[in-house]
C-alpha cells in the first residue's frame, strides 16, 4: 500500500480525535524520519541541540566560519541547516547577518527570514520592514544558489540579500526546476552586478512576489527558457537603479507563453521589461523614467497590456525587430493605459505596417485631442491602431476620441462614471462629459459601474425632500429622498414657524386602558411629561388646546379645550377641564426655567372596546395656537387591561 504523507497523517489526526495519537505512533514506526517535516532554527547566538526551538540560544545552527567562501568545506549557519534538511522542512533564519553563500540542494524546503510575510514591494519604502532583518551577504558567488538541476518547490521569504557583483538568487541552468515562491525579499547588488539579481535559465511556475530589486544589470533575467514550462507570475515588486544598458527584467523568446506581470513599480535607468514570449498579461504596472517601458520582440504576440501607467519613458510600448524577424500571430492589445511624457514614441511599431499591427485603442496619450499625428499627445508610428482614444486619463476617461458623430448617442461609451458624452455638431466629433460628483443627499460620494453613483443605504442618511419645508428630516430610499419625515405645518397656519420643527415632548409616563365590560365606556388614557415652549409663547393667552394620544397599533384618542374650559392658577399653572370633567389637560411650571412645563393629560370614560390590543410606542401630541409638540415613549409593559409605560 502507499505510505501516507505527513499531511495525510495530520488530516487523520484531526478526524480521529483521541484515537489518532496511537495510530500516528504506529505509522511513525513504519515510515522514515524524513517523512515528517521539521522546523530548524538558525541564529548567531544558537546553543541548543538540533533542530532548535526558537531564536537566540534556543536555536541550533550558528555561524561557525569567520570568512566563508567557495571551497571552504565548512558550511555556515544557513548552510548547516540546509545540509540537515529534508524535503518539507522549514528553516527559520532569525534576525542577524549571515556572511555565506547559501547552496540549496534539496527540493521543497522553505527558507524563512525575520520579515517573512512582510512585503518589500511594490512601494519604494514599504511599511513594516524597519530593522531586525535576516541579512545574507553573498561571498564572491551567488548569494543563494539552487545548486543542482531539478530542484523544485523552494520558498525564500523575508530576507535581505546583499549579493555584491553576483546574483542574489541563481537557479542552476542545467535541468528542469520550478514551482518556487520567492517573496518579500530585499535583493541588493552593486551597479556592476551581473547578469541579474534573480538569474534563471528558464522560468517554470515561479512566483516572484513583493520583492525589492535594487541595483545590478537586470532585476530579473530569464534566458533561453523552454516552451513547455508552466506560466509564472511576477507581481508586486519594486525595481530601482538597474543598469542603463540593461533594465528591470528580460525574458527571452524561448520561454513558455502566458506569464503574468502585474502591479510592479519600475523606476530609474535602463529599460522596463524586454519580453520575447507569447500571450503575456502585463497589467497595472507603473514604469517611469526608463528607456522603453514595454519592449516586445520575436515571439511576443497575443499580449494583453492594460491598466499600466507608463510615464516619462523613451518609448511606452515598442514592438521591435532588433533581435530578428517578428513572428506573425495574434495582435498585441494595448488598452486603458496612461502613456504620457514619452521622449520617443508612445507606441512604436517596427514591423511592416499591416503585417503585425499593434491594437492600441482606448489609451490616454496625454491630450484629449489624441496622439501625434492626430493630436498633441505622445506620438505613435504607422502600424499602430489608436482610434478611438481616451479623452481623459484612465481608468475614468471616456473612449470616444476620434469617433465621428451626428447625435449624442453616437458618442456614448456606456460608462456612467465619466459623465454623459455629447456630439459637437460643429465639428462632428465627440466630447467628454463631466464625471458625476455623487455628492447628493442620498449618495455616498462613490461612483461605481454599471449603475453610476452609489446610493446611501436606506434610512442611513437624513435629507430634505423639498416637498414640505416644515417637516422633520426625511430619509433616503433607493437613493432618492422621500417625504417621510412627518411633522410639517402641523398648526396649518400656512407658515413654517420655528415651532413646527422644534423640540419634541418628553413623555415620562403613559397608560392606556380598555373597557372592563363590553359596551360600557370605561376606557382611560393618561400621559405625563415635560413640555418645552421654544421660542417662548404665552401659554395663558392660548385660545384652543389640543391633545392626542396613540399607540403603535393605531389606536388613537384626542380632545380639545377652548379658552372657556381653561383657567390660570397661581404661579402660572394652566388647567383645562371638559364640562363633564372626563377630559383634563394641566400645565405646571417647572422651577424658574422660562417656557418649561410639566404636563398631564387624562381622558376617561372612553369607549375603547374590551378586545382592543395595545402596543408600544405610545405617542403624545399637544398643540395650541402656533405651538405644536409631539413625543413618544418606548419602555412599556402589558397589564390586565392595557399598557403601562414609564421612562
Amino acid at each position: 500500500m502507499t505510505k501516507p504523507t505527513n499531511f495525510q497523517l495530520a488530516r487523520a489526526d484531526h478526524r480521529l480525535g483521541r484515537w489518532a495519537p496511537s495510530l500516528a505512533v504506529a505509522f511513525s514506526l513504519a515510515l522514515p524520519a524524513s517523512t515528517f517535516a521539521a522546523t530548524l532554527y538558525v541564529d548567531a547566538a544558537a546553543s541548543s541541540s538540533a533542530p532548535g526551538s526558537g531564536c537566540g540560544a534556543a536555536a541550533a545552527y550558528t555561524q561557525i566560519c569567520a570568512a566563508p567562501g567557495p571551497g571552504t568545506g565548512t558550511p555556515c549557519a544557513v548552510g548547516s541547516a540546509l545540509a540537515a534538511a529534508n524535503p518539507g522542512d522549514v528553516i527559520e533564519v532569525c534576525a542577524g547577518t549571515y556572511n555565506e553563500n547559501v547552496e540549496i540542494s534539496v527540493s521543497n524546503v522553505t527558507l524563512q527570514g525575520a520579515k517573512a510575510g512582510v512585503p518589500a514591494g511594490p512601494d519604494a519604502a514599504p511599511a513594516g520592514r524597519g530593522s531586525g532583518e535576516s541579512i545574507i551577504v553573498g561571498q564572491t558567488t551567488s548569494a543563494i544558489h539552487l545548486a543542482v538541476g531539478g530542484i523544485t518547490g523552494t520558498v525564500i521569504d523575508g530576507f535581505t540579500v546583499q549579493s555584491g557583483n553576483s546574483p542574489a538568487i541563481h537557479d542552476n541552468p542545467n535541468g528542469l526546476s520550478g514551482s518556487h515562491v520567492w517573496a518579500n525579499n530585499i535583493l541588493q547588488g552593486s551597479p556592476t552586478c551581473g547578469p541579474a539579481l534573480i538569474n534563471l535559465n528558464r522560468i517554470n511556475d515561479v512566483q516572484i512576489l513583493n520583492n525589492s530589486l535594487q541595483g545590478c544589470q537586470w532585476g530579473i533575467s530569464v534566458q533561453s527558457g523552454n516552451g513547455s514550462d508552466a506560466p509564472s507570475r511576477i507581481e508586486g515588486n519594486y525595481f530601482l537603479d538597474n543598469s542603463p544598458s540593461a533594465g528591470a527584467m528580460i525574458m527571452a523568446a524561448g520561454n513558455a507563453p502566458g506569464h503574468v506581470i502585474h502591479d510592479n513599480l519600475i523606476e530609474g535607468t535602463g529599460s522596463g521589461m524586454i519580453l520575447g514570449c507569447a500571450d503575456l498579461e502585463i497589467t497595472d504596472n507603473t514604469v517611469r523614467n526608463r528607456g522603453t517601458a514595454v519592449f516586445l520582440h520575436t515571439n511576443a504576440t497575443g499580449a494583453t497590456i492594460t491598466g499600466n501607467d507608463l510615464f516619462d519613458d523613451s518609448n511606452g510600448v515598442r514592438q521591435s525587430v532588433l533581435f530578428g524577424p517578428y513572428t506573425l500571430g495574434p495582435q498585441n492589445e494595448v488598452h486603458y493605459n496612461n502613456i504620457v511624457g514619452s521622449t520617443g514614441f508612445g507606441a512604436r511599431n517596427e514591423v511592416t505596417p499591416g503585417d503585425q499591427d499593434i491594437l492600441a485603442t482606448c489609451n490616454w496619450w496625454g491630450s484629449a485631442d489624441g496622439p501625434v499625428p492626430t493630436g498633441s499627445g505622445d506620438e505613435v508610428t504607422a502600424g499602430v491602431e489608436f482610434v478611438p482614444w481616451l479623452v481623459a486619463p484612465a481608468p475614468d476617461g471616456a473612449c470616444i476620441g476620434g469617433l465621428p458623430c451626428t447625435v449624442d448617442a453616437d458618442c456614448s461609451d456606456g460608462v456612467a462614471c465619466n459623465g454623459t458624452e455629447t456630439c459637437n455638431t460643429g465639428t462632428n466629433t465627440c466630447e467628454a462629459g463631466t464625471p458625476p460628483a455623487c455628492d447628493g443627499p442620498c449618495e455616498t460620494g462613490v461612483c461605481q459601474e454599471p449603475g453610476g453613483c452609489e446610493p446611501a443605504p436606506d434610512g442611513a442618511e437624513l435629507c430634505d425632500s423639498g416637498v414640505d419645508m416644515c417637516s422633520e428630516a426625511d430619509s433616503c430610499v433607493a437613493g432618492v429622498c422621500v417625504n417621510d419625515g412627518g411633522g410639517g405645518d402641523s398648526d396649518s397656519d400656512g407658515t413654517c414657524d420655528l415651532d413646527d420643527v422644534a423640540l419634541p415632548v418628553n413623555v415620562t409616563k403613559a397608560a392606556l386602558k380598555r373597557n372592563r365590560k363590553p359596551g360600557v365606556p370605561r376606557g382611560i388614557v393618561r400621559a405625563v411629561g415635560d413640555f418645552n415652549v421654544t421660542p417662548p409663547e404665552d401659554l395663558t393667552d392660548a385660545s384652543v388646546f389640543e391633545a392626542m394620544i396613540s399607540d403603535g397599533l393605531g389606536t388613537s384618542v384626542s380632545a380639545s379645550w377652548g379658552s372657556g374650559d381653561c383657567s390660570v392658577r397661581p404661579r402660572g399653572s394652566v388647567v383645562c377641564r371638559s364640562a363633564d370633567r372626563t377630559e383634563l389637560l394641566r400645565f405646571n411650571k417647572l422651577g424658574k426655567t422660562p417656557g418649561v412645563y410639566r404636563f398631564k393629560v387624562r381622558l376617561k370614560k372612553l369607549d375603547i372596546p374590551d378586545t382592543t390590543l395595545f402596543e408600544a410606542p405610545v405617542s403624545v401630541g399637544i398643540s395650541f395656537d402656533t405651538v405644536d409638540r409631539a413625543g413618544t415613549i418606548e419602555d412599556c409593559r402589558a397589564t390586565s387591561r392595557g399598557l403601562k409605560c414609564r421612562e
